[in-house]
């Protein structure tokens, strides 16, 4: 491929929402319980209290302290209408996936859920994958595994139900959406044969979109009940919490950037900087967007020479050497003109 960006953690950039937006506990506090035990009411959660308080944030820190941290809604307790929860990802720019979202509920997980992607930033959504403990009954749908998917049918979207089944929340927490098992189709059981997804990849235009996004949105519609019926006597277990969401992927290149920037709240692409993507053979860096490169030399750092001797090198050179001298002046002009402007705002 003619570009490929470092591959990173893409919650760092995200910008997060949720509906509704007084969905989250601690407003007024709660009291919640333990869903295999009603009876065991002794965790609190209060949003004026830092120790006490479950913002959405949580979501997206640093793992591996203890206690573990997390985002949690309000209770139940309005049963029987549906707890439904929406938690959106924006990037304001395309993203490519290069590994399985991976979501680690601290409550259990849920028994219907639904996760979705936009191309155009959340003006319309398309569907990635349904999750339920019973496929045929939420969503009328038969379960089906991703090792049930060939490279034909890789971009339908199925209804699982590998994630939500069984009474062991305590020990099976995530909930997955499985992208290297799609690229392992092309790619091979452990992915040795990168270059020939990298080919289909360049080749088709749907199975690109596919792994690409603008927005992510997770669906969140019934939370476990860990029995068949809801307890109406004790709504207080039933809640959702989720500790930990992981992203990873790239910026979308476009056959040029390099990697991801965040800057003034906005994600965006750069393709040379003056530290660690420097412009090669006295190319010039202009606005981290494009290398201005000198005589003789071309491509996206300027790594490329021309030519390499002969008469017309000569020709080449000297009339290059005439735009470049121009366009070094007039860089020079920019800046001074620049700096006048901010000695005189002063």
């Amino acid at each position: 491929m003619a570009c490929q960006p470092e591959s990173t953690d893409m919650t760092k950039f995200a910008r997060v929402n949720l509906e509704p937006e007084n969905i989250t506990c601690g407003e007024p506090p709660e009291i919640y319980c333990t869903l295999e035990n009603p009876y065991m009411c002794n965790n609190e959660c209060d949003a004026a209290t830092e120790e006490l308080a479950h913002p959405p944030e949580l979501m997206f820190d640093t793992e591996g302290r203890n206690p573990t941290t997390f985002w949690q809604s309000s209770t139940w307790k309005e049963y029987p209408k549906p707890l439904e929860v929406n938690i959106t990802l924006s990037w304001d720019k395309t993203i490519e996936l290069t590994d399985d979202i991976i979501i680690t509920f601290e409550s259990g997980r849920p028994e219907q859920m639904v996760l979705e992607k936009s191309l155009d930033y959340g003006r319309t959504w398309q569907m990635y994958q349904f999750y339920a403990t019973d496929c045929l009954d939420a969503f009328g749908m038969e379960p089906r595994s991703v090792r049930e998917i060939s490279q034909h049918t890789l971009l339908d979207f199925i209804c699982t139900e590998d994630y939500s089944r069984g009474y062991v929340w305590k020990y099976d927490k995530t909930v997955r959406f499985e992208i290297k098992d799609r690229f392992a189709l092309f790619a091979g059981p452990r992915l040795h044969n990168m270059a020939s997804l990298y080919g289909q990849l360049d080749t088709s235009r749907t199975l690109r979109d596919f792994f690409t996004l603008t927005d992510l949105r997770l669906r969140l519609l019934r939370p476990a009940t860990g029995a068949t019926t809801v307890d109406e006597n004790n709504l207080n277990r039933y809640f959702y919490a989720i500790s930990d969401i992981k992203i990873q992927g790239r910026c979308k290149c476009n056959l040029h950037a390099n990697l991801c920037v965040f800057e003034k709240g906005k994600l965006s692409s750069r393709v040379c900087d003056e530290v660690l993507l420097r412009c090669l053979n006295g190319g010039v860096c202009v606005q981290q967007q494009r290398c201005v490169c000198p005589p003789r030399f071309s491509g996206v750092l300027c790594e490329t020479e021309l030519c390499s001797g002969g008469q017309s090198c000569e020709e080449l050179q000297s009339g290059s050497e005439r735009l470049w001298l121009s366009f070094l002046l007039l860089l020079l002009f920019s800046s001074l003109a620049l700096q006048l402007s901010s000695l005189t705002s002063v």
